[in-house]
């Protein structure tokens, strides 16, 4: 959600790499999803469109599903007006079912009871309160397992508990990730039900580069045409680089301008998911989206069906969305294969 023009000026675009199809389990495991700003829209539109294999969602910063269909849709899904959002939430709901109804998307009942976390800084002045307010409104509807963080003073960012890197909390601005004192992914994926043990020292050495391009959808010559990155990451706790089948799995989709193009490893390092990865033996996928420069995007994800995921970027047939499933359906595979991403390019900065 984030405004694209301060982010466009600070990256060229990437060459475009193509690949062939990678051959696929016909499965996608059960699994939970989040995000931060265009990425929590991205993580809403993940969930409700697979819910009945996404068992649980964390939105920090984010507007509820359908929210593409109002007018001006890029800003006022994140600035609230009285006039454009009287009623909104409803339109959601109607929008929401007769996808339902209509199959492209996953019945709305499996939402029920599946945890759902939210996140909203006081001082976010990118995605208002009222908008996170409404996203509350939008699951309450469908019955899920609620719980909402919304009285920390952070600004639009990512907020983590390690002092030694990040922005002040109240902060707004490049790389949108603020120290707060407070442990915004363990909370989140506590309530998940993901993670019980608490998060300890991680390796490094256990972050891996996916060929994100194997896994584009049939039909897309070039990964980088429906604004995503050639390579993603994964982190592989020991365990599971052993025994795969055995370990969790959770989806992380960063947001705008925090994708290895702006940040090279930066938000896989510091988002705070890593540590409570190897100690509960959960592998974290990291996809990877990138700066489109026909498109202008600023690496924003795709939840307007404006950036190349096409007109059906929020149901099941959606680009980007099928491109993070097509990785799921083989994680086993992505979990055991694969060496250790370069540890070097990022750590001049720390």
């Amino acid at each position: 959600m984030l405004l694209v023009t301060s982010l466009n000026a600070a990256l060229a675009a990437l060459n475009a790499t193509g690949a062939n199809q990678t051959a696929l389990s016909a499965v996608i495991p059960a699994h939970t999803v989040s995000g931060f700003s265009s990425g929590a829209d991205m993580a809403v539109d993940h969930f409700v469109a697979y819910s009945s294999v996404t068992k649980g969602v964390g939105v920090a910063a984010g507007a509820p599903y359908g929210c593409a269909i109002l007018e001006n849709a890029e800003t006022n899904c994140g600035k609230y007006s009285l006039r454009v959002w009287n009623g909104a939430v409803k339109k959601f709901w109607s929008y929401t079912d007769q996808k339902a109804q209509k199959g492209v998307i996953d019945p709305t009942s499996n939402m029920k009871g599946a945890p759902v976390y939210l996140y909203a800084g006081t001082q976010d002045t990118q995605v208002a309160m009222p908008v996170m307010k409404s996203t509350q409104t939008y699951f309450e509807h469908y019955g899920v397992n609620l719980q909402t963080k919304f009285d920390i003073g952070s600004g639009h960012a990512w907020v983590i508990d390690q002092q030694q890197w990040g922005n002040q909390c109240s902060f707004y601005g490049f790389p949108y990730i603020n120290y707060c004192n407070f442990d915004l992914a363990g909370d989140m994926l506590r309530h998940l039900g993901v993670v019980k043990q608490t998060k300890v020292t991680w390796s490094k050495e256990r972050v891996y580069r996916v060929d994100q391009s194997k896994y584009k959808p049939a039909g897309v010559s070039n990964i980088n045409s429906i604004s995503m990155a050639t390579g993603a990451f994964v982190y592989v706790p020991a365990k599971c680089r052993r025994s795969p089948g055995s370990c969790g799995i959770h989806v992380v989709y960063h947001g705008c301008g925090q994708s290895e193009s702006y940040l090279q490893k930066k938000y896989v390092h510091e988002s705070g998911y890593n540590g409570y990865a190897e100690a509960n033996d959960l592998i974290v996928l990291f996809p990877q989206s990138m700066n489109n420069p026909k498109l202008q995007n600023a690496g924003c994800w795709d939840w307007l069906g404006t950036y190349g995921a096409g007109p059906k970027f929020d149901e099941q047939g959606g680009s980007q969305l099928v491109t993070v499933m097509n990785m799921l359906k083989d994680i086993q595979n992505i979990a055991t294969g694969g060496s250790p991403a370069s540890q070097d390019d990022d750590e001049s900065s720390r």
